[in-house]
């Protein structure tokens, strides 16, 4: 993995660790968050939404080859947000963003931006769950690929 996608992962992990600390104060106080803390979470989320886009954009640049669609994903925060989650549980093997990518390129030459939603196992532990897609268009070179969510296959 490139040592960039790791220190991002690194990142959000800390601020989603900070963020869950304050939520945690909150709750124990009983007491509504203060102003100070809404502002420090709601800039934690701002900067691991910004670090998915990056990430993101990181990724398109490894994989992507000459002949090779830029490929667009509507709905990129809460894929971030399910791959982290199985990744959690399928640390080993848990599908990727990279990999992500790579199979919707796949798809995508072999039957072009026809057909229906369609979806990848999150893991080989755990075939029946799919993150699941939806093909948009195509246009300038790229492919659109709307994320529909997590579905039981």
């Amino acid at each position: 993995m490139d040592e960039r996608l790791k220190l991002i992962d690194d990142v959000i992990a800390l601020n989603n660790r900070k963020i869950a600390i304050i939520n945690k104060k909150a709750s124990e106080s009983r007491k509504p968050m203060s102003k100070e803390d809404k502002k420090k979470t709601s800039k934690l989320y701002f900067i691991n939404r910004e670090l998915g886009k990056m990430k993101y954009e990181i990724v398109q640049t490894l994989v992507i080859g000459n002949d090779t669609p830029i490929i667009e994903i509507l709905g990129l925060p809460k894929l971030n947000e399910d791959i982290d989650y199985y990744k959690s549980m399928f640390p080993q093997t848990y599908m990727t963003l990279e990999n992500i990518i790579n199979a919707l390129i796949e798809e995508y030459k072999r039957i072009g931006i026809g057909g229906g939603t369609f979806g990848f196992s999150v893991s080989p532990e755990w075939e029946d769950k799919c993150y699941a897609f939806e093909p948009i268009g195509k246009n300038c070179g790229k492919v659109y690929y709307k994320y529909v969510g997590i579905y039981k296959s």
